[in-house]
């Protein structure tokens, strides 16, 4: 196609960009994300972190070769990292997906700790 810069793209490039033209939201459902990103308060810039710990923690520790499950500590660190790297003058969601409460709690805390000068 014209406008292109280098004169090669591999098949996945090719790939990927027949897959976003296919998948792009339409106009209703583009309009339907702002609403949701409004309830939910989303904001840019954000950090989106999985922390799982039910059935991959057990299969990981049954494996030789799966990574095992890290602690919640270790997630913390790289969040840190991405605020240090984004930007610390801005207020930075995180959006965490978890199935362990215990996790909800410990980045509870620390947001906490953040607010008081520290995360």
């Amino acid at each position: 196609p014209p406008g292109l810069r280098t004169p090669y793209h591999g098949v996945l490039w090719w790939r990927s960009q027949l897959t976003a033209f296919l998948l792009r939201p339409n106009v209703a459902l583009q309009r339907r994300l702002r609403e949701v990103k409004n309830l939910i308060g989303f904001r840019h810039p954000a950090i989106g972190v999985q922390v799982r710990r039910g059935d991959s923690c057990s299969h990981a520790a049954s494996s030789t070769i799966r990574p095992g499950c890290q602690p919640t500590a270790q997630y913390l660190s790289l969040v840190r990292d991405m605020i240090d790297r984004y930007g610390r003058d801005q207020r930075i969601t995180v959006f965490l997906a978890t199935d362990d409460q215990a996790v909800v709690e410990e980045f509870e805390m620390a947001a906490q700790r953040q607010s008081e000068g520290g995360l």
